[in-house]
């Protein structure tokens, strides 16, 4: 393990800059993001980003989306798990100042 890693609720070490896919696991996932708050935490009551998700997929189900796009809404921020929240102001700023091969080169 080298000093980048993180230890998951599993036990795993993940280096979010350099992810094994094969370390990703679905209960961190699901772990995570039940403890982690929704709007960086500024909000009257405590909503998990888990919550947030399941909601999400409920909806897409709801209006008769696919149950494969249920399950993209249900882990479209699975990466906060890892990474997480970056608040919309700044994610907007960030995505500005990358420049465009960068962004091409991460696809």
């Amino acid at each position: 393990m080298n000093n980048n890693c993180i230890t998951t609720y599993t036990g795993r070490h993940i280096d979010p800059l350099h992810p094994d896919p094969d370390m990703i696991c679905i209960e961190d996932i699901a772990h995570a993001l039940s403890l982690i708050c929704r709007g960086n935490g500024q909000v009257k009551t405590f909503f998990s980003v888990g919550q947030h998700c399941i909601n999400c997929a409920r909806e897409a189900l709801a209006r008769g989306y696919s149950r494969r796009v249920a399950f993209a809404c249900l882990l479209h921020d699975a990466s906060e798990c890892y990474l997480s929240d970056v608040p919309r102001p700044f994610k907007k700023t960030l995505m500005r100042r990358q420049k465009p091969c960068v962004l091409c080169k991460q696809r």
